[in-house]
Order: structure tokens, then C-alpha cells, then sequence
């Protein structure tokens, strides 16, 4: 394409040249003429627009075809990996060292109810996310690694190594090391001079020398920034920073906090740039539940008893601790860009959003509409109740019988996804003369 612009007129004129039909601008060049001041030609080559592939895991090998392994492997930046349907809660056991991430990547586990999960098999850690590097990683259960021993930081990241930028969506670090020989940091997660960012996760039962959960870090010239949202940080231990050693910046924002231990600083150890938005840090073991220097805003809860069920399914993704009826949580939060909690339910549930990562326990109201025993002797009942929530029928011949004698015969199965109408079947009623039902929740 040229340019003709003729200085006396101040016009322009506009037209394809015959050796450069090519839109993509490659090499300027100003060429006097008679007819025109300057004329402005560009010289382009074809454009070549290479798409995001999507590649799908089809197998829970360590490596080989169809494996994540080899999905990693054959990807090119940018693409996208996902697993095969079939896949649903099933498990990698690495025997083959660390999945390094050296390319931009998203691997995607949301589209299986039951997540999928990834060992290091307690002889590696599981991820590596190298310098310069954009990951992506959601509905991944993250387990069983174990950081080598070596210089720092090799030896952190029991978990996963992030030096580059990582984000984790509804995602769950459990039971990973980094303590062998001079193991140093980060039991679940090391980020080390790089950005993490953690939406709806749970770190739990890491350990590690510094900072059992996550250790955000940095010792040269880049700095570490960390950043939680509506997480749980559970069950951690370290000598420093039970759930978190923070060094660089770092944001924790409607987050839990708690079950942790150290020495110093058994929930949150922060040597600077800690910044800390309605948040539960809270019900540590020994040492300050949060030692060195935060800036605080919203409310948040430290020290005093939080009044937190044990971790465990309470509903959504990965596990949580809701605070339970009068604990100085509920409804004691300031005003929050979250509309819904860790587990994807409704946030605020009261007057105001509770404080932590999730919004307290409430029994919701159960109606029952519909009793009916069908020809093949079944017994079914039906009820309406929120949405969004996980129903578990008991039973018992006796109703008089304490609530852990009563037998589990399931979930109740919404009819319609979002009606908030859910039916059960209890194909062992017709053996018995008398049966008793209770709907626990969750």
C-alpha cells in the first residue's frame, strides 16, 4: 500500500502498490517523487494467524500417549490442555519426575465434576513453572510432592515451583514437602521473584522449613507478588509461616487462615508488603497467629477464637471451614467486590459478608411436597429447599438412635438444575416395615 501526500493541496492519496499487496506492515520506505512530496510504501508479507489449539488428556498415565506428560509436551504456547470426560476424580501418579511447564499453558480440569488429581508420588514435586512463563492451572488437585534437595530454590516448592506467572482457579495443594536435606520453602507452593495468584483454592496439610503452605520470596532484583482470593489456607506447618512466608508483595483478600503452625508466626510470618482485606487469621497452633508487619483493611479477625468447622466438604470445589453459628465471623465483614464465596455460593448471606473465605453454615428451610411408594415397593419423597447445596438422606429404624448410628443412603438429586426442587429413592424401604428419614446439610 502507498501513501501520496502532496504538501501544496495537504492531500493524501491512498492505493495498493504492485509489489507490496500485503497488509502486514514489514519496511518503510520514503521515496521523492515529481507528482507527489513523499510517497510512503509499505513492503508486507502474508498473515499467518496461528489459533489456540485445545488438546485433551485421555489417560491418568505418568507419561506416553495421551498422558498430561505428553500433552504438555506437544503443545505450543497458548493452547489450552483438558481431560477426557472419563477422567472424572481420577488420579496421575508421576513416576517420571516433575511436569515442567517451559511454555504459556492453561491446564483445565473444570468441565470433570469430580476434579482430577496429580501425585508426585512423595519422590518429586508435581509442577514447575518456569521464568517468563504464563500458566494457568483449574480444578486440579495438587499432591503428594516432595521438593529435592539442592540450592534455593530448587530445593522449595514441594507442591509446585512457580517462576514465572501462575494462576490457580478452584484448585487444592495438599500433603507436599519441602523438607529433604537443606530443603528450605514453600511445603505446598515456592514462588519464587514470580506472580501468583490463587481464586477459590485450599492449601493444606503442607510442610516445609519456611512457610508450610506458601513461601512468596524473592533475592534478587525481581520482586515476588502473591495475591489470595476467598482461599483457604488450612493445616500447615513450617518452623516459620505456618500457612504463609511472605517476602515481597503480597495481598490476602477474604481469606481463612487458620489450623496453621510454626514456631514464629504459625498462621502468616510477613517480612513486608503484606496487605490484608477481611480475612480470618485465626486459630493457629503456637506462635502469633500472624507475626511481622501487615496493612490492614476492611475487617478483618486475628487472634481471637474463630469459631471454624473443621476443614471438609461443605460444598463447592475444594475443602473449607465455615464459621459456625456465633462465631465473631458471621456478618462482621465490611463491604466486598465478592459476590460469592470460595464454594461459589451467594456472598453476602446476612446483613453484611462474613469474614474468611467462605460465608457461614446456615440451615437452609426444607419442605417436603411429595411422599409416594411405587410398584416395585420403593419409597420416594420429594422437597424443596436453596439451591446450590448438597442434601444427604439418613436412615434408621430407630429414630431414638444417635445421629452417627443412622445410615448414609445418599445424595438428594436436584430435578431441575437451579429449581431448587430435589427427589430421593430409597429402593431399600420395601424390607422394611418402618424406616425414618433425616436431610443432613451439607
Amino acid at each position: 500500500m502507498f501513501r501520496c501526500c502532496n504538501s501544496k493541496s495537504s492531500r493524501c492519496h491512498y492505493g495498493l502498490s504492485p509489489i507490496a499487496r500485503e497488509p502486514v506492515l514489514k519496511h518503510i520506505f520514503i521515496i521523492p517523487t515529481r507528482a507527489c512530496r513523499t510517497i510512503l510504501l509499505w513492503l508486507g508479507a502474508a498473515i499467518s494467524v496461528v489459533q489456540a489449539a485445545t488438546n485433551t488428556v485421555i489417560n491418568a498415565n505418568s507419561t506416553g500417549t495421551g498422558s498430561l506428560r505428553q500433552a504438555i509436551t506437544s503443545s505450543a504456547a497458548g493452547d489450552t490442555i483438558r481431560f477426557d470426560a472419563s477422567l472424572s476424580g481420577q488420579t496421575i501418579v508421576l513416576t517420571n519426575g516433575a511436569l515442567v511447564l517451559n511454555k504459556n499453558l492453561t491446564i483445565d480440569a473444570s468441565a470433570l465434576p469430580g476434579g482430577f488429581q496429580i501425585s508426585g508420588n512423595h519422590a518429586s514435586r508435581v509442577f514447575e513453572v518456569s521464568v517468563g512463563v504464563v500458566a494457568t492451572l483449574s480444578s486440579l488437585t495438587i499432591r503428594d510432592g516432595y521438593a529435592p534437595d539442592g540450592i534455593y530454590p530448587a530445593n522449595s516448592g514441594g507442591g509446585i515451583l512457580n517462576r514465572g506467572t501462575l494462576t490457580l482457579t478452584n484448585c487444592t495443594v495438599a500433603n507436599n514437602q519441602a523438607v529433604l536435606g537443606s530443603g528450605r520453602g514453600g511445603g505446598g507452593i515456592e514462588n519464587n521473584s514470580g506472580t501468583l495468584t490463587l481464586h477459590n483454592c485450599t492449601i493444606s496439610g503442607n510442610s516445609s522449613g519456611d512457610g508450610g503452605g506458601i513461601e512468596s520470596y524473592y533475592s534478587g532484583a525481581v520482586v515476588s507478588t502473591l495475591t489470595v482470593n476467598q482461599s483457604t489456607v488450612a493445616g500447615n506447618s513450617a518452623s516459620t509461616g505456618g500457612g504463609m512466608y511472605l517476602r515481597g508483595n503480597a495481598t490476602v483478600n477474604q481469606s481463612t487462615v487458620t489450623g496453621n503452625s510454626a514456631f514464629l508466626g504459625s498462621g502468616i510470618y510477613a517480612l513486608s508488603g503484606l496487605n490484608l482485606f477481611n480475612s480470618i487469621v485465626a486459630g493457629n497452633n503456637s506462635g502469633a497467629n500472624l507475626a511481622g508487619s501487615y496493612t490492614p483493611s476492611g475487617t478483618n479477625l486475628i487472634s481471637d477464637t474463630p469459631l471454624l468447622a473443621p476443614l471438609g466438604n461443605y460444598g463447592g470445589r475444594t475443602p473449607t471451614t465455615p464459621p459456625l453459628a456465633g462465631s465473631p465471623a458471621v456478618d462482621a465483614g465490611a463491604a466486598t467486590p465478592f459476590t460469592t464465596d470460595q464454594r461459589g455460593f451467594p456472598r453476602p448471606v446476612g446483613l453484611a459478608p462474613d469474614i474468611g473465605a467462605v460465608e457461614g453454615v446456615v440451615t437452609p428451610p426444607i419442605l417436603l411436597t411429595n411422599l409416594a411408594r411405587l410398584t416395585n415397593g420403593s419409597f420416594q419423597f420429594e422437597f424443596t429447599s436453596l439451591t446450590g447445596r448438597t442434601y444427604t438422606v439418613l436412615a434408621s429404624t430407630n429414630v431414638a438412635l444417635p445421629l452417627g448410628a443412622w445410615s448414609n443412603l445418599g445424595l438428594a438429586v436436584e430435578t431441575l438444575p437451579g429449581s431448587g426442587q430435589f427427589q430421593f429413592t430409597d429402593p431399600q424401604a420395601a424390607t422394611n416395615r418402618q424406616r425414618f428419614y433425616r436431610i443432613r446439610v451439607p
